[in-house]
């Protein structure tokens, strides 16, 4: 017990917490491109505002049409305006960015620990205290070519692990985005609640000025699950949001947190997924399951943030549900909460802490777990974990 007051003591005291967000679409080149902060699209690297949401929407492209304006880096163009008059004699012509559009992120535990536990056989695992560092580096790339395709691509090397994501988009205007690719889908919320779509296709369309509503839809493979096949997931989802900047412009409404570019809002969502029958997952939280349906309702309000999560699978008749709550005590320090519960509460946790961003692109932290079941599906102790986090992106 003494050692886990340590724990809590340290996470709040010390150094701050930091959750890492799986979203790849923070991309400091794109920074470099329009001369401006990360935090005009993020509120606190990687999670991304409104404005970073309105960024998105239109296909990595400065929203309201100002992207020409906005850029700082001449873009190299490839074939006079000319040549579309006279397509298709003449190759279309497009543009590429003006500098190497790469950027370095890297990241890892600094420490680690984990309380002893005893194991279903009656065996003990010892207790772990261990140092680490930066122990994941990735490359990302981001940039547009020419008024309509957009491409987002991350190459991640850990230990002896290598893995590659990318999407591309095709706007086909502002708000109306055809994409490909095996990442950073919009469809991705609160992770646990829904499965990820894998490798696929989708079509996103955004409208609002002020609020306003996005609707999409997508199919993919199965994510690493039973299918191989181009359907094997197929995916809805509906939001409204109500007051704030628009979701396609990124402007209007009230900046409830001006310097982390937090609207005053509320957003409600409702999702639908399904496997194919021969794609249902075998293992995770999604195990035996092929249709889920749900809601997700989300806000913001001066320096609070937050929003909670609830699916329903179907044919096991079970609820996966999580709530995340934040508060930025400064525009670089903000505190976190999160309780999840999946499989109708078979190991639910609460964990929490502080994230510190030293700099807009550095972060230091530390994360408290604490499962708030003292056993396992499996039979296992189940165990509380403590990690100080560093990251930094360039």
């Amino acid at each position: 017990m003494r050692k886990v007051l340590l724990a809590i003591l340290a996470s709040v005291f010390i150094v701050p917490v930091l959750f890492w967000s799986t979203d790849v679409s923070a991309q400091p080149n794109f920074a470099r491109k329009y001369g401006t902060s990360c935090y005009t699209c993020h509120s606190g690297f990687p999670t991304t505002n409104s404005f970073g949401e309105a960024f998105k929407a239109n296909g990595y492209r400065w929203p309201g049409g100002e992207d020409e304006a906005k850029t700082k880096i001449d873009v190299t163009e490839l074939g006079a305006e000319a040549y579309k008059k006279t397509f298709p004699n003449s190759t279309w012509p497009s543009d590429i960015p003006g500098i190497a559009p790469f950027a370095v992120w890297v990241r890892g535990n600094l420490l680690e620990w984990e309380e002893e536990v005893t194991l279903a056989d009656d065996s003990v695992e010892d207790e772990v205290l261990d140092w680490g560092g930066p122990s994941t580096g990735s490359i990302l790339v981001g940039g547009t070519l020419g008024e309509n395709l957009g491409v987002l691509a991350v190459m991640s090397a850990r230990g002896g692990d290598f893995t590659t994501s990318l999407r591309a988009l095709w706007t086909f205007a502002p708000g109306v985005v055809l994409s490909l690719g095996n990442a950073n889908s919009f469809f991705l919320r609160r992770g646990g609640v829904f499965p990820s779509p894998g490798t696929g296709v989708e079509m996103n369309i955004v409208r609002g000025q002020k609020g306003g509503y996005n609707i999409l839809g997508g199919v993919s493979n199965a994510n690493g699950s039973n299918g191989n096949n181009l359907t094997d997931a197929r995916y809805l989802r509906a939001k409204y949001k109500f007051g704030g900047s628009g979701l396609l412009s990124g402007t209007g409404g009230t900046l409830g947190n001006p310097y982390v570019g937090l609207d005053n809002n509320i957003e409600i969502e409702a999702s639908f997924f399904q496997y194919a029958d021969d794609a249902i997952p075998g293992r995770g939280n999604f195990a035996g399951e092929s249709t889920f349906y749900g809601a997700d309702l989300s806000g913001n309000y001066g320096s609070f943030t937050g929003g909670v999560a609830v699916s329903r699978m179907h044919d096991l008749d079970m609820v996966n549900m999580r709530a995340d709550a934040g508060y930025f005590f400064y525009p670089w320090l903000k505190g976190s909460l999160r309780y999840s519960s999946y499989r109708d509460g078979e190991n639910p946790a609460l964990s929490g802490g502080l994230t510190a961003h030293v700099r807009p692109n550095v972060s230091i932290g530390a994360s408290y777990s604490h499962p708030t079941k003292s056993l396992a599906p499996d039979g296992d102790e189940n165990q509380d974990s403590f990690r100080v986090s560093v990251g930094a992106s360039f």
